[in-house]
């Protein structure tokens, strides 16, 4: 990827991170849902100001960030509740066999 186009030590704004010029805090309208929004977050993008997953958990309330960091290929990924993972399959499941039942 390439360089940041901002210099090192530039002023950022403090709710979103980006330089001034660029800041969108007034223009990110708060979401309401009755979801409950869980988003994973890649251990290299969590600082990053361009982070997409850090904007959702801003506009959409009540959403649960996890920092997702593979610890190696064969364990689970860490910072997400294993409960979550479980039920996050058992749904994958179900929503198959509907639609291999439907199709």
């Amino acid at each position: 990827m390439g360089r940041s186009v901002v210099r090192a030590g530039a002023a950022r704004c403090p709710g979103c991170s980006l330089p001034p010029r660029w800041c969108i805090c007034d223009a990110i309208p708060p979401v309401e849902t009755r979801l409950h929004v869980h988003v994973l977050i890649h251990h290299h993008e969590h600082h990053k100001p361009s982070s997409t997953g850090k904007l959702v958990a801003r506009v959409v309330a009540g959403t649960n960030c996890h920092i997702y960091k593979r610890e190696s290929c064969f364990l689970p990924a860490s910072g997400f509740p294993a409960e979550t993972l479980r039920n996050v399959s058992m749904t994958l499941r179900q929503l198959r066999n509907e639609f291999s039942v439907a199709g």
